[in-house]
């Protein structure tokens, strides 16, 4: 993994969650920390062949906060 981007914080959950964007090959994944005792996640934005993207947690599991925090990703990125 290759640091592609400098880290960014956001809020999230009462909680501020730290965001670091690596890549795996030409596929961007995002590490969250949070600042309360949660674990941390890994996450990316899948593609299938319906052509509906979406994202996920990596390992799967934790699907929920996945979706929540990449459509906060998403909000950052377009504003960069």
């Amino acid at each position: 993994m290759k640091d592609i981007s400098s880290d960014f914080k956001i809020a999230y959950d009462d909680t501020e969650i730290n965001i670091m964007e690596h890549s795996v090959g030409a596929v961007p994944i995002y590490r969250i920390t949070f600042a309360d005792e949660r674990k941390p996640l890994i996450i990316t934005v899948t593609a299938n062949l319906s052509k509906n993207n979406y994202w996920t947690s990596v390992p799967q599991g934790r699907q929920k906060e996945a979706e929540e925090i990449g459509l906060l990703i998403t909000e950052v990125r377009k504003n960069k």
